[in-house]
């Protein structure tokens, strides 16, 4: 049930992973509160994990890094607004309402 990197190479460390949806019905997790993410560019690849989850997860923190395609990160925050999340600028006092809206900041 853990990943393992397509391509390792001298020098980097494997470091067995899950997917998030994965992880949750692995531990028998039921509805969760709140999910803080930091995954340095990997962001983009939760977007199936979020949408399996659906509305099990009350909030998620994610801290988009510039790491992946500027497009990557649009996906996932539609499929984030797709099951009715929303998202804010960091201050987390503005809400972004639209994806045309976060796509200028």
């Amino acid at each position: 049930m853990f990943n393992e990197p397509q391509h390792p190479t001298d020098g980097d460390e494997v470091v067995p992973s899950r997917r998030l949806d994965e992880l949750v019905a692995h531990l028998g997790l039921g509805d969760i509160d709140f999910v803080k993410i930091d995954i340095e560019g990997s962001e983009p690849m939760l977007r199936d994990a979020i949408a399996a989850l659906g509305k099990r997860v009350r909030v998620y923190c994610i801290e988009f890094s510039q790491f992946a395609p500027f497009n990557d990160y649009m996906a996932l925050v539609q499929t984030l607004m797709t099951v009715g999340f929303g998202c804010y600028q960091e201050d987390f006092a503005t809400e972004l309402p639209t994806i045309e809206t976060l796509a200028t900041h």
